[in-house]
């Protein structure tokens, strides 16, 4: 992000997925709930979409509000990290939401090589 010249603090950051596994709805061991907790520490604005997982369960268990997916084009995001790759997040209208100069992180090779900036 710092490349580009996007400042980490206050930086609005998408998570898309937060269930332990791609079109799943389980939440238990989840590892996306660590990207969120440290996107924290660093004063970002992360938000979460996962259609998959109980909304009222996350929010109980983890304190996390989700994003409905057709709410997510309601803003545009500094950074996009594909976290789970739910088969509803590969036809996803990208370059709507994002910012000049967004950073996608394709932790899961979810989309083309030439969308990204890094991938797993």
């Amino acid at each position: 992000m710092l490349q580009k010249g996007i400042s980490v603090k206050g930086a609005k950051i998408l998570i898309l997925g937060f269930s332990f596994k791609e079109n799943c709805p389980d939440v238990r061991n989840t590892s996306v709930i660590n990207i969120y907790k440290e996107l924290l520490e660093y004063e970002t604005q992360p938000a979460i979409c996962d259609p998959w997982v109980d909304k009222k369960e996350v929010e109980d268990y983890y304190g996390v509000h989700l994003l409905d997916i057709e709410r997510i084009y309601e803003d545009k995001y500094d950074a996009i990290i594909a976290a789970v790759a739910h088969d509803c997040f590969k036809d996803l209208e990208l370059q709507k939401l994002q910012s000049d100069n967004c950073v996608i992180f394709d932790c899961k090779s979810i989309w083309n090589k030439e969308v990204s900036d890094t991938r797993l």
